[in-house]
């Protein structure tokens, strides 16, 4: 096992543009009670120990060491990038006390920090800290400005993946983030994640219904384990599935939950598909009134947004809502207006769609003659979409003369 003497003071801290290194273990404390103080404190020694080897193998200089902590400084962004590497190989390697997992996760950003004292201050300090703390147990990022630095001087075997822009605390400008691929790092489970939703979508096409719930249900534990960004949008396609199979609670609890996440973060889009969802759960559960309440939640973006796919969801789901509540020329009419903008935008409907909505539309067509029945339709078709958005209002009036029966 490497030493596992500090090398703090070790050569003179590099000056002008130096990469900043930030890791900690993943879930220290949940570790701490599973393993006890005195195994706990071997593994945090052994984490140390390889971490130190690697920094002082690639010429590091260790600012601070705080709990499982460690933030280091190097010339070199190429040098950095090979330590973090190194690092992961050798705790991926290492034999835990109690079998644990101990996995560290690990943040590089380069920039010219002020020198101060004996370290450095600035906000490039306070944003490798950030970008640090994007990362998952077992991976590394990194940010643009070292990603640049490190391009030609990669090991063999090394890559990066751009993981998007993320809003980092208490810092305004988003930062783009990518992650470090190679040789013995863990595998991307952010990835994982949406191979699992996708493979499970794929199995639910196919009919398979146990395997796809088994799949989804893998996606959600990961994306959760990970805070995953798409924890929501696993969720949401969990839920159709279970509303599908008639597991209405489940289906409920889901989408709640997914509902929260894209509000905290800011997401309308994934507000608006949760409450369709929702309101389609509520109708099949045999809630049609409680289904509409939440639907007239999403008229005002749906209209906003622009998205014809929306839109045309919204005022089938409302039909079909209206019918169940039995104002049949109302779901007469809504109906013409979602086959008009379907029409308009070329957009076809899929089989799924087309027996869902005969399900709820067949006992109102039923209710009235044909040529009523038409007429609700036409009227429905020369609508504009905030009109045919605001049918589903239960204070909007219907005119008399085209609908004599609807109160």
């Amino acid at each position: 096992m490497p030493d596992d003497g500090e090398n703090r003071g070790v050569g003179e801290l590099p000056e002008g543009t130096i990469t900043m290194l930030f890791s900690d273990i993943e879930g220290s404390t949940a570790l701490l009670h599973r393993l006890g103080g005195e195994r706990y404190g071997e593994a945090l020694s052994a984490q140390r120990a390889l971490i130190r080897a690697a920094i002082t193998a690639w010429r590091g200089h260790e600012m601070g060491t705080e709990g499982d902590s460690f933030y280091v400084v190097f010339q070199s962004a190429a040098d950095a990038v090979c330590c973090c590497l190194a690092a992961q190989q050798a705790l991926g390697g290492q034999d835990w006390p109690g079998e644990a997992l101990v996995r560290v996760r690990m943040g590089l950003h380069s920039g010219e920090p002020t020198r101060h004292e004996d370290g450095y201050i600035g906000m490039d300090v306070h944003r490798a800290a950030r970008i640090a703390a994007t990362a998952h147990g077992g991976q590394v990022v990194l940010s643009e400005p070292t990603r640049l630095l490190a391009a030609g001087q990669m090991p063999a075997g090394a890559s990066v993946r751009d993981l998007g822009l993320h809003r980092l605390k208490d810092i305004e400008a988003p930062e783009r983030i990518y992650q470090l691929g190679g040789p013995g790092l863990a595998p991307d489970r952010d990835q994982q994640a949406r191979e699992l939703n996708s493979l499970g979508i794929a199995r639910r096409h196919t009919g398979d219904t146990d395997g796809a719930r088994s799949l989804l249900e893998q996606a959600v534990a990961l994306n959760r384990e990970i805070g995953g960004a798409h924890l929501a949008g696993a969720l949401a396609n969990l839920a159709q599935l279970e509303s599908a199979t008639g597991r209405f609670d489940r289906a409920f609890e889901a989408l709640q939950e997914a509902l929260v996440l894209d509000r905290q973060q800011g997401d309308l889009f994934g507000v608006a598909v949760d409450q369709h969802s929702l309101a389609l759960v509520s109708l099949r559960s045999g809630r049609p009134a409680e289904a509409r309440g939440t639907l007239c939640g999403v008229i005002d973006f749906a209209m906003a947004s622009g998205n014809t796919s929306l839109l045309v969801n919204v005022l089938e789901l409302a039909a079909a809502i209206i019918a169940e509540l039995g104002e049949a020329p109302r779901a007469g009419r809504l109906a013409g207006a979602a086959a008009a903008n379907r029409d308009e935008s070329g957009m076809l409907i899929s089989a799924q769609e087309a027996a869902m909505l005969e399900e709820f539309l067949a006992p109102a067509r039923a209710a009235m003659t044909p040529q009523e029945w038409d007429a609700e339709l036409a009227a429905g078709r020369a609508l504009s979409q905030a009109e045919a958005l605001a049918l589903l209002r239960p204070d909007t009036a219907v005119d008399p003369a085209c609908d004599p029966g609807d109160p």
